[in-house]
């Protein structure tokens, strides 16, 4: 079993690596604190979909991963929850998948700034459609019961994705106009 340590253990190095060179190149406390927060938050997303592997639990040589791991129906794992009368699962699982990629929406503009703004929308699927494959290409390659790849969770985490993008640019246009407003009362005042 490869345990979630290692993941955890790779991420804390990138982040004392990357820390180490941003503190030389003088960038701004702000942003390496932003891009530490990040580092954290991919760390932990990374440890959570993939961590732990076990190779114990392999599967019958008959056994077709691709029929029984990959889910390509739209809203089939949510419905039949729906329907079995599996409400906490549905709420665990939608909710969670929903919910882990609003951080990803909300700290991607931060720190990374890109020209156009579809470019934020492209990673949020990317970004998704990775953990996806990895899931399944881990258990093919294994052989073993591992994770379902599931067009639900794509669906899912990607809209969380972007409704973490719709707080940063509310989020975003408040603070704007309160520094402007700030700005103008300063000016006023002197």
């Amino acid at each position: 079993m490869i345990s979630v340590y290692y993941a955890i253990a790779a991420g804390m190095t990138v982040l004392i690596i990357s820390t180490i060179i941003m503190l030389k190149k003088k960038v701004a406390y702000k942003k390496i604190l932003a891009a530490a927060i990040f580092n954290i938050y991919i760390t932990g997303i990374v440890s959570l979909t993939f961590f732990p592997i076990d190779f114990t639990h392999k599967v019958d040589s008959n056994f077709n991963i691709f029929d029984n791991k990959l889910l390509l129906i739209p809203f089939h794992t949510m419905i039949t929850d729906l329907t079995m009368g599996h409400y906490f699962n549905l709420i665990v699982h939608s909710g969670g998948n929903l919910l882990m990629t609003v951080p990803l929406g909300i700290l991607l503009p931060i720190v990374f700034k890109v020209k156009h703004k579809i470019s934020y929308f492209i990673v949020f699927f990317l970004f998704t459609l990775t953990i996806e494959t990895g899931q399944l290409l881990i258990g093919c390659f294994l052989n073993t019961w591992y994770r379902t790849a599931d067009i639900d969770d794509i669906i899912l985490n990607f809209s969380g994705a972007v409704i973490g993008y719709i707080i940063f640019l509310i989020t975003h246009k408040i603070i704007t106009k309160m520094k402007k407003a700030q700005s103008i009362q300063d000016t006023s005042s002197e």
